[in-house]
C-alpha cells in the first residue's frame, strides 16, 4: 500500500506533526512509515520512543515497523538488531522504565514491579481495611463505615484527579451554582429551534383580549425573566395554558404559525423548569459537606501514605502509582536532561485515549523530541480508564504551536463510497461540530444497497424485556442466514475480481455491554449460525469459575454446605434438585447435620459415584495443589466435556481454562486449597475483576463489545440492543479536578441528601457520558467495510434516541417486523458438529450433556460403525470421558471379551439427572443378561445391580459398571467379570 499525498506529507514532515486520522484512513500504516522515515534520516531505533495504549497495538506496531525496515533498509542493516531493543510499548511500560531508571526521583524503590491488576485489587482492599483506623472519627460520625470505605477506595483509584479535586473548598461553590443554573437555562432555551420560535412570537401580534395574544405576551415575558427568577415563579402565569390558544377569526392564516411557535417555546420553558439544575441552591447539605472536606482530605492522605509505605516495603506499584511516579521524576531537570541525551523522536498513537496525567508525561518528553501524535477525538471512548477527549486537542495544538504541521487523513480505505456518504450524513447529525467528513477510496459497493439498515419491531412496547431481547436475537440470526443463503458478495482484494461470497467470519455483532452478546452466543449457534463470544467481562462471574470456586471451598471446608450443594448440582455431578430435596427432608430441623457428614453416614445410593469421587478428592487435598485437584475433578467427572458441549462451548471451555490458570497463579508460593479459596473470596469481596480469556472467532460470527471492536473491521457489522442502556451505578464520591469533591451526606432524618456540588458534578458527568455515547456509535458504525446494520427491539430509548436523527438525516427508514409475543421461543440447543474432535464428543464427555439425542452419535463414531468396527466405536465413545477408559476398552478387546452391542451405544436409560436422562456409554447384550457401562454419577435404572454385587448364581438382570476414569484397570476388570458371568 503506497502513501497518499496527505500520508506522505505527514511522514516527511521536517518538524513535529499532529495527525488527525478518521476511521479506516491508514493511521497505523502512516505511523509505521513515519518511524521508518526517522530511521532513513539516520536515527538509531534506540533514540526513538513509540507509545501506544494496549499491548496488542504495541506488538502490531513493532511488527509493522520491523517489516517496513527489512524491506527498505535490507537484511544486513545493523539497525534491525537495535530495533528489537527499541522503546515501542505501552505508556505504562514507558513509565515503569522511567521509574526503574530514576527510582529516587520517582520516589519508588529500586527494581520496582507493577502489581497485576487482580492481585493489586485484593491486596489494596485488604490493607485499606487496616488503614481505615487512621481516618478521623469525624468522617465515621457523619457517614456509615461502608460509605467512608467506598469513598476512600474510589479516591485512591485516581490520585492525580483526587489531589487536584481535594485542593478546592466551598469558596467557589456559589459561582459554580450560578453557572450551573445558567447552563440549565441555556440548554433548554438557547437551542436554535426555541430561539426561532421566540423570534417568530416577537414578530407577530394579535388583537387585545385574544387568548392567543395573551399567551404570546406571557411566553415572551417568561423567556425574558428566565434566569432572573426561579423557574416556578417564571412559569406560574403559564400553569395549565395550552398552545392551542387563539382563534382563526383573530389570527387568520397566522394562527397555525402562532400555535407552532407557542408549542416549541412552552416545551423549552417546561423542560427548563423540570431540570434539577435550574433549582440549584446552597443549603444545609452543603454546610455538612463543607465540614466533612477537611477530615476527608486528612483521611485520604493518611490512608494513601499507609498504602504507599506498604507498597514500598514490597517494592511494588500499581498502574496509577507508576504514572504518578514517572511524572514526578520528569519534573526534575536532571531526569529530563538524561532522556534528552537519549531520545530524539517521540511517536504517540491513539492520543485521544490519553489521560491528563499521561499527557503531562508525554509533553515532558516532547519538550526535547521531534513529536508525532496520531489520533481522532471522535474515537475517544475510554473515559472509564481516565481518558480525556480534550487532551487530543491540547496535544495537537502544542505540536502546531511549536512549529509542527497538522495533517488530516480523511480517505477511508475500509469502505465504499455509498456507505461513506450515508455515514457522513448520519455522523453530521450525531456529532455536530465535531464531525469531520470522510472520503472513500473504493467507489463501487460489492452488492446492491441498502448499505446502512435499521431493524426494528412493531408492537414490542410493553412486552417483557427478556422476550424482546430474544426476538431481536432471532431477527439477527435471520439476517445473517439470509446474507449467507443469498451468497451476498463482500469486498476482498485477494479474491478474483475483488469479491467473494460472505462467510460467517465476515460478520460481527457489537453491543454496548456483554449481556445481549451472552444471549446471542446461545441463540445464533442454535439457529445454525456459528458464533463466538470473544471474551470480556469478569471471569469470576462466569458459571465455570463459580463451579470451580465451589469445589475449592468444599475441599477447604467440608462443612460448607452451600459449596457442596453447588458442586453436586453443577456439571460435575448434575444431581437433580428432586434428589437433593429428598435428602434434605432427612435432616432434623432442630439439629441439622452438615451435608457432608450426613451423606457419608447414610451413603445414599443415588450419590454413590459422587461420594466416591469427593472422598478421593478430599484425601488428595491434604497434599496436592488446588489446580491439580481441579484437574483430577475434571478427569473423574468429565467436567470439561460437559462444559465443551453446552451451548457456547468454546467460550465456556476458555473460561474454565482461564479459571484454572487463575488458580495456578493464586497458589504460587503458598498453594494449599484453604489459602487459594480464601484468596478467591477476598477477590470477590474487593470487587476485583479477572479478565476472561480472549477467543478468536476464526470463521464464525464475532460477538464483542463496541469498546473491544476499536481498531478492528469486518465487511458486515450489526450493532444490537441500541434501545438498552447499561444500568448505572451511583458512585460513592464524585470528583472534578477544577471543582472539588462531593459526597452524598445524611440529613436530619438520616436520609441521603445531595449537596449542590454533587448535582453539578453529576450533571457534568452525564453530559460527558452522552458525548462519549455519541462517539461510541461512531466507532461502532465505522467498523463496517461493506454494510452496517443497527438493531433494536424497541422504538425508542438509550442509544437509539441519539442515533435516530442521524439515521433520518441519512434517509434510513426502519425495517419494522411485527412482534408476536407468542411466537418468540427459545431455540433447541445445537447438536455438536460431526467435525468435532473425539475429546469433544458430546456423548462420551458430557455426562448427560445437551448434545446428541437417542441414537445420535458423533460423526467419527458413525464412520467407525459403517466400517463394521464396534470396538473402535466403543473406544471413541469412552475416550472423550477419559483417555484411560479408551485404553481399558482396548484391554477388554485384547482379553477376548465379546464386542459391545452396536445398538447399545449412547442409548438413554431410566433415571433422572438434573432433569436429563442418564446416558449409557456401552452395553453388552448377552444370553443370560446384559452389562451396562455408565458415566460417573449416572443413576442406574430400577431392577439392576452393580457388577461387583453379582453372586455365584447365573444372573438374569442388568449389571451396571460405573466408569471410573481414575481406575481404568478396575473398570475393565469389572466389565470383564460381568460379561463372563452373563455369557451363560
Amino acid at each position: 500500500m503506497s502513501l497518499t499525498d496527505r500520508q506522505a506529507r505527514a511522514v516527511r514532515a521536517r518538524g513535529g506533526v499532529a495527525i488527525t486520522a478518521g476511521a479506516g484512513t491508514g493511521k497505523t500504516h502512516t505511523l509505521g512509515h513515519r518511524y521508518l522515515a526517522h530511521l532513513e534520516e539516520g536515527l538509531s531505533p534506540l533514540r526513538i520512543v513509540a507509545v501506544t495504549f494496549t499491548e496488542r497495538a504495541a506488538r502490531g506496531l513493532r511488527a509493522r515497523v520491523r517489516a517496513y525496515a527489512r524491506a527498505r533498509l535490507g537484511e544486513g542493516d545493523a539497525r534491525l538488531a537495535e530495533l528489537e531493543a527499541a522503546t515501542i510499548g505501552t505508556v505504562h511500560a514507558l513509565c515503569l522504565r522511567i521509574c526503574r531508571d530514576h527510582p529516587d526521583a520517582a520516589g519508588v524503590p529500586p527494581g520496582v514491579r507493577i502489581l497485576d491488576p487482580l492481585e493489586g485489587a485484593a491486596w489494596r482492599a485488604e490493607r485499606l481495611e487496616r488503614a481505615l483506623g487512621q481516618v478521623p472519627e469525624a468522617l465515621f460520625d457523619a457517614l456509615p463505615y461502608e460509605r467512608v470505605r467506598d469513598a476512600l477506595a474510589a479516591l485512591l483509584d485516581d490520585p492525580w484527579r483526587t489531589e487536584r479535586a481535594l485542593a478546592h473548598g466551598p469558596e467557589a461553590w456559589p459561582e459554580l451554582v450560578r453557572r450551573t443554573r445558567e447552563a440549565a437555562r441555556a440548554a433548554h432555551l438557547d437551542p436554535p429551534s426555541v430561539q426561532e420560535a421566540v423570534a417568530a412570537l416577537r414578530g407577530m401580534a394579535g388583537p387585545e383580549g385574544d387568548r392567543g395574544e395573551d399567551l404570546r405576551r406571557s411566553v415572551l415575558a417568561a423567556v425574558a425573566r428566565a434566569g432572573e427568577a426561579s423557574p416556578d415563579d417564571v412559569l406560574a402565569p403559564l400553569r395549565g395554558r395550552s398552545s392551542r390558544a387563539g382563534t382563526r377569526r383573530a389570527w387568520g392564516e397566522a394562527l397555525d404559525e402562532l400555535r407552532a411557535a407557542l408549542g416549541v417555546a412552552l416545551e423549552g420553558l417546561r423542560a427548563w423548569r423540570d431540570d434539577p439544575r435550574a433549582h440549584l441552591s446552597l443549603g444545609s447539605a452543603d454546610d455538612t459537606l463543607a465540614a466533612l472536606l477537611p477530615p476527608l482530605r486528612q483521611g485520604y492522605e493518611r490512608v494513601r501514605a499507609a498504602l504507599q509505605e506498604a507498597k514500598r516495603r514490597r517494592r511494588v506499584v500499581d498502574f496509577a502509582d507508576v504514572e504518578t511516579a514517572a511524572a514526578r521524576a520528569l519534573r526534575r531537570p536532571e531526569v529530563r536532561a538524561h532522556y534528552a541525551a537519549r531520545f530524539s523522536a517521540l511517536l504517540v498513537d491513539e492520543v485521544q485515549d490519553t489521560s491528563p496525567l499521561q499527557a503531562e508525561i508525554l509533553e515532558a518528553l516532547s519538550g526535547f523530541c521531534r513529536t508525532t501524535v496520531v489520533g481522532d477525538a471522535k474515537q475517544s471512548i475510554y473515559a472509564f480508564r481516565g481518558a480525556d477527549a480534550s487532551v487530543f486537542h491540547r496535544m495537537t495544538d502544542t505540536v502546531a504551536r511549536d512549529g509542527g504541521e497538522a495533517v488530516t487523513l480523511d480517505l477511508s480505505f475500509r469502505t465504499h463510497e455509498a456507505l461513506v456518504e450515508r455515514g457522513n450524513r448520519t455522523f453530521e447529525a450525531l456529532l455536530g461540530s465535531a464531525h469531520e467528513p470522510l472520503r472513500a477510496q473504493r467507489s463501487d459497493a460489492p452488492h446492491r444497497g441498502p448499505h446502512l439498515r435499521w431493524l426494528s419491531f412493531e408492537g414490542a412496547e410493553g412486552a417483557p424485556a427478556g422476550l424482546r431481547r430474544l426476538a431481536e436475537a432471532h431477527r439477527i440470526a435471520d439476517e445473517i442466514l439470509a446474507l449467507s443463503e443469498a451468497g451476498t458478495p463482500v469486498h476482498d482484494e485477494g479474491a478474483p475480481g475483488g469479491q467473494r461470497p460472505i462467510r460467517p467470519g465476515d460478520v460481527a455483532v457489537l453491543a454496548r455491554t456483554w449481556a445481549p452478546l451472552d444471549l446471542l452466543a446461545e441463540v445464533l449457534p442454535a439457529r445454525g449460525v456459528p458464533a463466538v463470544h470473544t471474551g470480556g467481562g469478569d471471569l469470576l462471574q462466569t458459571r465455570e469459575a463459580q463451579d470451580g470456586e465451589a469445589a475449592l471451598r468444599f475441599l477447604a471446608d467440608a462443612e460448607d454446605d452451600v459449596a457442596l450443594l453447588a458442586l453436586l448440582r453443577g456439571p460435575c455431578f448434575a444431581v437433580s434438585d428432586a434428589v437433593l430435596e429428598a435428602l434434605a427432608m432427612r435432616q432434623a430441623p432442630e439439629a441439622p447435620t452438615p451435608w457432608w457428614t450426613m451423606l457419608r453416614r447414610d451413603r445414599p445410593e443415588e450419590l454413590a459415584g459422587a461420594l466416591a469421587v469427593l472422598e478421593r478428592l478430599r484425601d488428595a487435598a491434604t497434599h496436592e495443589a488446588p489446580s491439580r485437584l481441579l484437574r483430577r475433578l475434571d478427569r473423574e467427572t468429565g467436567w470439561s466435556a460437559v462444559v465443551a458441549n453446552l451451548p457456547s462451548g468454546p467460550r465456556r471451555s476458555a473460561d474454565l481454562d482461564g479459571f484454572l490458570s487463575l488458580v495456578r497463579d493464586l497458589e504460587a508460593g503458598n498453594g494449599d486449597v484453604f489459602t487459594v479459596a480464601r484468596r478467591l473470596r477476598r477477590l470477590r469481596t474487593a470487587g476485583a475483576q479477572a479478565e476472561r480469556p480472549a477467543l478468536d472467532a476464526d470463521d464464525a460470527v464475532t460477538l464483542t463489545t463496541i469498546h473491544r471492536s476499536k481498531g478492528l473491521e469486518w465487511p458486515c457489522v450489526i450493532i444490537a440492543a441500541l434501545d438498552v442502556k447499561p444500568r448505572g451505578v451511583t458512585p460513592a464520591v464524585r470528583t472534578h479536578p477544577d471543582w472539588g469533591v462531593a459526597l452524598r451526606v445524611e440529613d436530619a432524618g438520616d436520609a441521603r441528601a445531595e449537596p449542590a456540588l454533587w448535582t453539578c458534578l453529576e450533571a457534568a458527568a452525564k453530559e460527558d457520558e452522552q458525548a462519549e455515547d455519541r462517539r461510541l456509535l461512531y466507532v461502532a458504525l465505522t467498523r463496517a467495510g461493506d454494510q452496517a446494520v443497527v438493531s433494536a427491539a424497541g422504538t425508542q430509548g438509550a442509544y437509539l434516541d441519539l442515533l435516530r436523527p442521524g439515521l433520518v438525516a441519512a434517509g434510513v427508514e426502519p425495517e419494522s417486523a411485527p412482534f408476536d409475543v407468542n411466537a418468540v421461543t427459545w431455540p433447541s440447543p445445537p447438536v455438536p458438529s460431526p467435525a468435532a474432535a473425539p475429546e469433544d464428543d458430546a456423548l462420551a464427555r458430557a455426562n448427560g450433556g445437551s448434545g446428541a439425542g437417542e441414537g445420535e452419535v458423533d460423526g467419527r463414531v458413525d464412520a467407525a460403525a459403517r466400517q463394521d468396527d464396534p470396538w473402535e466405536v466403543a473406544r471413541l465413545v469412552v475416550d472423550g470421558l477419559a483417555p484411560e477408559l479408551g485404553d481399558a476398552v482396548e484391554a477388554l478387546a485384547r482379553a477376548g471379551v465379546p464386542a459391545p452391542d452396536r445398538d447399545g451405544f449412547a442409548r438413554r436409560m431410566a433415571g433422572s439427572r438434573r432433569g436429563q436422562e442418564a446416558w449409557t456409554l456401552l452395553r453388552w447384550s448377552l444370553p443370560a443378561g446384559r452389562v451396562v457401562l455408565m458415566e460417573p454419577g449416572a443413576t442406574a435404572p430400577a431392577g439392576t445391580e452393580h457388577a461387583d454385587e453379582a453372586g455365584d448364581e447365573e444372573p438374569a438382570r442388568t449389571f451396571v459398571v460405573i466408569a471410573d476414569p481414575a481406575a481404568p484397570g478396575r473398570t475393565a476388570a469389572a466389565v470383564a467379570e460381568a460379561v463372563i458371568a452373563c455369557r451363560g
